[in-house]
């Protein structure tokens, strides 16, 4: 997955976006005081699950429950946030990329016949960031967000019973949401049905309003 993982010599796009994060953040440092924050978490099977959340200390019981404390809201300036979810304060590349590498290890992933590593959940890793002028006091906010999206999956090509068909049905029922959320906003339709799904909800921002969006498909 070169989307978020770093295979060998080829860094994948959410490690590129946080070396130029941080690239840009040193250039304007002399104009700028910055504070950088970032999230990751999981849908999985339409709930929220934090991938930064040490849970090394708690049973099972106490970890479902702080996963569904997990809400989204939007604020308002119509930006996404993610109530009780970890907020993590970064301050260098090697910090933020240990830190995705830590949550990957977390995601739900299990072997089929399509894949040796197939993801059964939609990964969201978020940047907030707060840049103040020095000169003028002015405090602007912007969030850089990386999706790495689940893979849409035929039930009968799994070769698996069970919960994997469950995930994938899931996986599938949330594509079909964010289809729809593209198709209502290329056409300009006056309802955009964001919360129609977990997914759309979280990625409002990341493909409305002002955002830039850029996507990656994968074909097989």
């Amino acid at each position: 997955n070169y989307l978020s993982e770093n295979h060998y010599q080829d860094n994948g796009i959410a490690l590129r976006s946080i070396h130029e994060l941080f690239r840009v953040m040193k250039r304007d440092a002399s104009r700028f005081e910055f504070q950088t924050s970032m999230y990751a978490l999981e849908i999985y099977q339409n709930e929220l699950f934090d991938l930064i959340l040490d849970t090394s200390g708690s049973d099972a019981t106490d970890k479902q429950k702080t996963h569904q404390t997990l809400s989204v809201h939007l604020d308002n300036n119509g930006v996404v946030f993610v109530e009780n979810i970890t907020l993590k304060s970064i301050s260098s590349p090697v910090e933020a990329i240990n830190t995705v590498k830590e949550a990957l290890n977390k995601r739900q992933t299990i072997e089929t016949t399509l894949s040796p590593n197939s993801s059964r959940s939609h990964f969201i890793l978020s940047f907030v960031l707060k840049a103040t002028s020095k000169s003028s006091g002015v405090t602007t906010s912007g969030k850089l967000t990386v999706v790495d999206l689940a893979g849409s999956e035929s039930a009968s090509k799994l070769d698996a019973g069970g919960t994997p068909i469950k995930e994938a049905k899931s996986i599938n029922k949330s594509l079909l949401a964010l289809g729809n959320v593209i198709q209502a906003l290329t056409t300009s339709e006056k309802h955009i049905p964001y919360r129609n799904n977990l997914l759309t909800q979280l990625m409002a921002d990341s493909v409305g309003g002002n955002a830039k969006t850029l996507m990656f498909v994968c074909v097989r």
